[in-house]
């Protein structure tokens, strides 16, 4: 079983599945551990240092590359973000609040008429018959 904040883990036939965006974790080093019953191993001091220390924390500032993309997520407006220094891996959905720069806001307002403008004219098309048969005419 995996407890919550535990660095010490144990073999069973569970699989975990963990999204790849959410979870880096490169040379994991293990302790093996003894006991009764069953394997146990524990993450090496040195490599629990290097997760933590890619782990973003509440007091980091991310700087915004671009936004990427605009969607709505269960009627709430969410805008991808690229983050300066992060790799694609690390892009967000952002609500509009959390974009606090005035060019960043801008640049939300962009995508999200880029958009809407997409979705219309594909909305249009799908009325007239489909991109083929308004190629044929």
């Amino acid at each position: 079983p995996l407890a919550p904040g535990s660095t010490t883990y144990s073999l069973s036939d569970v699989t975990v599945l963990v999204p790849a965006r959410r979870v880096r974790v490169v040379g994991v080093q293990l302790l093996a551990l003894r006991s009764n019953h069953f394997k146990r191993f524990a993450i090496e001091a040195v490599s629990l240092q290097a997760i933590r220390a890619e782990m973003p924390t509440s007091d980091d500032t991310w700087t915004v590359e671009a936004v990427v993309q605009y969607r709505t997520y269960y009627r709430q407006e969410r805008w991808l973000v690229k983050w300066v220094g992060y790799g694609e891996d690390r892009n967000t959905w952002e609500p509009i609040e959390n974009l606090t720069a005035e060019w960043v806001q801008g640049e939300a307002e962009r995508v999200k008429k880029d958009f809407l403008a997409e979705k219309a004219a594909k909305e249009c098309a799908a009325a007239r018959g489909g991109p083929r048969r308004a190629a044929a005419q």
